[in-house]
């Protein structure tokens, strides 16, 4: 298993930041590859609710919520591709106005996907530091509210 972090500082509230980035419906916005994204359970988002992305080169990826505290941090586990089991974590934390912003992604790996693993956590690495980049960009070019 493979631990990646990423982190950036957004100049926007920490709100803010956690309105955007809890909305599964923005993922296509800020994530390469993700056509469309969105919660598959009812009620509200927490520890257990499902959800699912349709990718340009995977298709459809489905996640598990297993970690959720609002405005702070939430886990989604991904349950149908040969990762399963592999992590996607983002965690904010309010700086004077601004916020930081931390993708952690660990990655569980098994058959052929152990062999080539250090490939896949490259690709993972530089994934997470696109995404943060795109979120930074995408926040701090909207007025502030």
């Amino acid at each position: 298993m493979a631990k990646i972090e990423a982190r950036v500082t957004v100049d926007r509230p920490a709100e803010a930041v956690w309105r955007f980035i809890s909305d599964p419906s923005n993922g296509p916005k800020y994530e390469p590859g993700v056509i469309e994204a969105k919660q598959t359970s009812s009620g509200p988002a927490g520890v257990g609710s499902t959800f699912q992305s349709k990718r340009t080169k995977e298709g459809i990826v489905t996640f598990r919520c297993t970690e959720y505290e609002p405005n702070r941090k939430f886990t989604l586990e991904i349950t149908n591709t040969p990762i399963s089991g592999t992590t996607e974590g983002v965690s904010i934390e309010g700086l004077n106005g601004k916020t930081g912003l931390t993708l952690t992604v660990q990655t569980k790996m098994g058959g052929f996907y152990r062999l080539v693993g250090p490939f896949v956590a490259r690709s993972f690495k530089s994934q997470s530091e696109t995404i943060l980049s795109n979120v930074k960009r995408i926040l701090e070019s909207e007025p502030q509210s």
